[in-house]
């Protein structure tokens, strides 16, 4: 095995290949790459304002993830989101506006619809999951908050959903200055889970801003993992 067949089957542990090129060819050949090291899925960043062609897609097998990123991405309009829905490769939608009312109004079109499986942000998690949504995408330690909500709604436990829906509330939100990597990675460190300092550009939380973090997240579903590391 090549070095760069080697990174490409690495890109591929995790059951998915991202693309983030802003040209359909490449991003048609990592399509293609993901075919090759038998990836589940491939992610496209929205970032062409135009709906790619059917045949576009043609020579991968992979489902597509179209990530829907407003603000870095392209602001896709709501019929364009349908249509890219509609795209027989098109599996799933990644939505990151939180904009309620959008997000409603493309749950009913494409989830419930039975195009594609819609997912949002943890902001918007419960609210996608009342209105039929499939669910939201994040990284830990959030996702583990996300379960407990989750769980939550299954068992129709409402008042107790709600109530874990707002740990999201300052969690990540009033550090996002410093971006969603950092704020992530420090929660994991501060939970146990040691996963070192964000890579440049981004910078680390201050002492006073990892203090007001532990705080929080000593205040959460997470609590118990502060329990294990003090006792570690």
């Amino acid at each position: 095995m090549t070095r760069k067949e080697f990174d490409q089957a690495i890109d591929a542990i995790h059951q998915g290949h991202i693309s983030r090129q802003p040209s359909r060819a490449e991003a048609v050949e990592e399509a293609q790459c993901a075919s090759r090291v038998l990836a589940a899925m491939c992610l496209v960043m929205r970032e062409l304002r135009d709906i790619p062609e059917e045949q576009t897609w043609e020579p991968t097998s992979a489902q597509i993830v179209a990530f829907i990123n407003p603000g870095p991405g392209a602001d896709v309009s709501i019929a364009d989101t349908i249509a890219l829905a509609q795209l027989p490769r098109v599996h799933f939608i990644k939505e990151s506006s939180r904009d309620l009312a959008r997000v409603s109004r493309l749950i009913f079109e494409i989830d419930r619809a039975g195009h594609a499986c819609y997912f949002t942000t943890m902001q918007m998690l419960l609210a996608t999951l009342e209105l039929g949504g499939s669910g939201a995408t994040m990284p830990p330690p959030a996702a583990e908050i996300a379960r407990h909500i989750i769980d939550a709604f299954v068992a129709k436990d409402h008042e107790r959903a709600a109530a874990l829906q707002l740990q999201f509330a300052q969690f990540p939100s009033k550090w996002m200055h410093r971006g969603l990597a950092p704020v992530m990675k420090a929660a994991m460190n501060l939970i146990g889970v040691p996963v070192g300092d964000p890579y440049p550009p981004y910078g680390s939380l201050s002492a006073d801003e990892i203090d007001a973090l532990a705080a929080v997240l000593r205040a959460s579903v997470l609590a118990s993992r502060f329990s294990t590391t003090a006792a570690a």
